[in-house]
């Protein structure tokens, strides 16, 4: 008797327990969170230097490309797709020699860089030649980005 008390006790307690999980919504709730308008913050803007704005805007390389939208997407893909590779070459830190094999290795940076080449040449901009490395360096030199 004592057993079959027990065992109709588990029935009943187990039967409910189905049951409320019957009930329950199966999907639980997710809640989204957010930073407080108070501890919110933008990333900073860098502080460009307004002549080395004005020696960037007046540099032959600069009128030649802001003419040739090609050269600028080929560019901005070149950049992309060095990022998206694990490189990022800043000013004073160019890549190492192990990231530069790695990039060179790579076919889709091959063809990236010999299409900016083309749309260099066709800007009328000679990658090659020394006085356009020499004014490069020198825009790059004056372009002081301050945080």
């Amino acid at each position: 008797m004592f057993l079959s008390r027990v065992s109709t006790f588990g029935r009943i307690v187990t039967s409910n327990l189905y049951r409320r999980e019957a009930l329950r919504p199966s999907n639980k709730a997710r809640y989204l969170s957010s930073t407080p308008l108070r501890r919110a913050s933008e990333s900073p803007q860098p502080q460009l230097d307004p002549q080395a704005l004005e020696a960037l805007r007046n540099s032959e390389i600069y009128q030649k490309l802001s003419q040739n939208p090609d050269a600028i997407k080929a560019i901005q893909k070149l950049s992309e797709l060095m990022i998206s590779l694990g490189v990022q070459a800043t000013p004073g830190k160019p890549p190492s020699m192990l990231q530069m094999s790695k990039l060179l290795m790579n076919s889709e940076f091959r063809e990236a860089s010999q299409n900016a080449v083309e749309q260099f040449k066709k800007a009328g901009i000679d990658p090659a030649d020394k006085a356009t490395i020499d004014q490069i360096s020198s825009l790059m030199s004056i372009f002081n980005v301050k945080k």
